[in-house]
């Protein structure tokens, strides 16, 4: 039987506000600080980042972002984990805002077969059986 999950995706800029490249390592740091609490993380490759488009007070911002997605199966969940994670990334990444959002999501496996977890737009996992020995 599966557990339900929460689904934290952040949303990391490549780039400070002024324009200079985020160094490789503070990404390296988020992923590891992600894993260590979590147990595993999912990424975006950096040469491969989405692009994000937001208004903020007084002006537009455009940012090119990759996300980083870990899966949360205590029960109470990681509010306390993800307040201070916030609060470091806007030091450490020097953001006016960094996006967090939590979604909840229900892995599903059926029992006794080889599967393959797949995400939807809704944040809900499903499985998809592998292909038959041979098949293409």
């Amino acid at each position: 039987m599966s557990k339900p999950a929460r689904r934290y995706d952040v949303y990391l800029p490549l780039t400070y506000n002024d324009g200079r490249s985020i160094p490789e390592g503070q990404f390296d740091a988020v992923e590891q600080r992600l894993v260590q609490r979590f147990t595993g993380v999912t990424s975006h490759q950096r040469e491969f980042p989405l692009r994000g488009v937001w208004f903020g007070s007084t002006q537009l911002y455009l940012d090119q972002v990759i996300i980083m997605t870990a899966l949360d199966f205590r029960r109470a969940g990681s509010q306390r984990f993800i307040v201070q994670l916030k609060q470091d990334l806007l030091r450490d990444f020097e953001q006016v805002e960094v996006l967090i959002t939590e979604s909840e999501t229900v892995p599903k496996a059926p029992e006794g077969h080889n599967t393959v977890a797949q995400g939807n737009a809704l944040g809900v996992w499903r499985s998809e059986r592998n292909s038959p020995e041979g098949a293409q």
